[in-house]
């Protein structure tokens, strides 16, 4: 079973309908054509696919390729197998070596670290272009870094779940980097410090997810009703 369609060696209607019947019949519901994903609607809990552990998954894999990209060796666009392997490995050893399936928070990762490379890209160009400090924040400012994501489909097929699925991922990025900025400032060193701020930090992190989370009648506002079915 292919994970990114392109693979297949006819890209026409019935080619595609046909791998999307072989994957949905296996309980995969992700498909990928290039940087679109397609989600079909399992009308079922896939609980398994939207844990923690899944989450971290893909940002490790993220930092990954984040890390091999800076580099300058670049990255794969194939898709990988499944969850397997794990191991105690670096962020970008961890990525070569495990490939994910796609899923609903590789498009999301993909696009906070497409803009995240903006924001660097702009910063570190109009850096070398002026020697003074004060200029290059206000570039910073400037850096063309929006990204969006685009969910589309009919009435019933989840769009404003597959929505919520993004959110969460987004908020659980938010309070890693949170987390990581706290290390960064306090250093690990001071056990009892740092878990005062983790139990302080968690119940801020918690109202801001709920915030971002309980958008979605806004949402849903602006798609005109919510589907019942």
């Amino acid at each position: 079973l292919v994970h990114d369609l392109i693979g297949l060696t006819h890209l026409d209607e019935p080619a595609i309908l046909h791998a999307l019947r072989l994957r949905y019949n296996a309980n995969i519901i992700y498909t990928s054509t290039g940087p679109i994903l397609i989600a079909v609607n399992p009308f079922q809990k896939m609980d398994h696919l939207y844990s923690l552990e899944v989450m971290e998954r893909y940002r490790r894999q993220g930092e990954g390729i984040l890390s091999a990209a800076r580099g300058g060796r670049g990255s794969s666009a194939k898709q990988g197998r499944s969850f397997e392997g794990g191991g105690g490995a670096t962020a970008t050893d961890e990525a070569k070596k495990e490939k994910l399936p796609p899923h609903a928070y590789k498009t999301a990762d993909d696009a906070y670290r497409a803009m995240k490379r903006g924001i660097e890209n702009t910063f570190l160009m109009n850096s070398s272009k002026r020697n003074t400090a004060s200029e290059a924040p206000a570039a910073h400012a400037n850096a063309p870094t929006n990204q969006s994501i685009l969910v589309s489909g009919e009435s019933g097929a989840g769009k404003t779940v597959t929505t919520k699925i993004a959110l969460h991922y987004f908020a659980m990025l938010s309070k890693q980097i949170v987390k990581e900025e706290q290390q960064l400032r306090f250093g690990r060193s001071t056990m009892m410090f740092g878990a005062i701020m983790n139990h302080q930090q968690s119940a801020e992190d918690g109202g801001i997810e709920q915030q971002v989370l309980q958008s979605n009648p806004i949402l849903e506002a602006f798609g005109n009703a919510r589907t019942l079915r």
